[in-house]
């Protein structure tokens, strides 16, 4: 071994830019392969952001839950965050349209990637919040603290104090999905206490498909219909088993490109001492 490698410095200091140019083929090909790596990395950081943004941090949202299966939920070692809302009631608007009525706790603005413009989030059962965009449509001014009467299409009439303005979620604004936020408390709940939907965020280095299908167990959810993952956001995490086929021939493109490079070098080398010695 030590002879090889004697003879392998000997020929190095013999032909220096031979070996130069052989060490820095290698070296630049090894450069592409990281540097392509890296940034499909970057890419894929810049995927999962982007899908945060636009629909949500939950990685799955379990549905028609009730209230002991949501203790279960937040007690779960695994879980981040949890933000659960329920369907309260749809809000016969007099222009004609119809607004969903939620109930949810403050944890859904986090889910969404939002947050509070103006005031807070609802506690009290006769308090709503709503988005910039939803009273615009509804010809509603921007001002806190007003009364607002809403006819609803179950329970009647109520009235509702404005406490709340939140950011425009883009999402909701671009497919015109009208939806307001009251309380998540005992007496909005009344009635609904089967019927909750519960947001789940992971804790990070998980897989959080797996800890979804292990959390719906442990919750006694036979229906994987119920079990709603947040695909466009797996998919992102690289958590649906998806191939990046552009990755894959662009990796190996350059490996290619690197291994000719690497051939060529040794060839020219080869025929340079074939030359040296006579042999052609």
């Amino acid at each position: 071994m030590l002879r090889y490698m004697n003879i392998a410095l000997k020929y190095i200091k013999e032909y220096r830019k031979r070996s130069i140019g052989m060490v820095l083929s290698i070296a630049l090909s090894v450069f592409l392969v990281v540097t392509i790596g890296s940034l499909a990395e970057s890419t894929r950081i810049l995927q999962v952001n982007d899908v945060k943004k636009n629909s949500g941090l939950h990685h799955v949202r379990y549905d028609e839950v009730n209230i002991e299966q949501v203790k279960k939920i937040k007690e779960y070692k695994n879980v981040e965050k949890v933000a659960n809302t329920f369907y309260y009631d749809g809000w016969n608007h007099k222009r004609g349209l119809t607004v969903n009525v939620l109930g949810a706790e403050k944890n859904i603005l986090y889910m969404e990637s939002n947050e509070i413009k103006e005031g807070r989030f609802p506690t009290k059962p006769n308090e709503i919040a709503m988005e910039e965009w939803v009273l615009d449509r509804l010809r509603i001014p921007c001002k806190l603290n007003q009364t607002i009467k809403m006819s609803f299409a179950e329970s009647g009439e109520k009235e509702f104090k404005l406490v709340g303005i939140i950011e425009n979620n883009l999402d909701k604004k671009r497919t015109g999905r009208l939806e307001t936020y009251i309380a998540f408390n005992d007496e909005n709940l009344a009635g609904r206490e089967d019927h909750i939907y519960s947001f789940v965020e992971f804790k990070e280095g998980l897989n959080c498909r797996q800890e979804a299908k292990k959390l719906g167990k442990q919750l006694g959810i036979k229906d994987e219909k119920r079990i709603v993952l947040h695909r466009d956001l797996l998919a992102a995490m690289g958590e649906l088993e998806a191939i990046d086929w552009d990755l894959v021939k662009k990796s190996l493109l350059l490996m290619v490109v690197g291994g000719m490079v690497i051939y060529s070098m040794y060839n020219i080398s080869v025929l340079k001492r074939a030359q040296e010695y006579g042999m052609m």
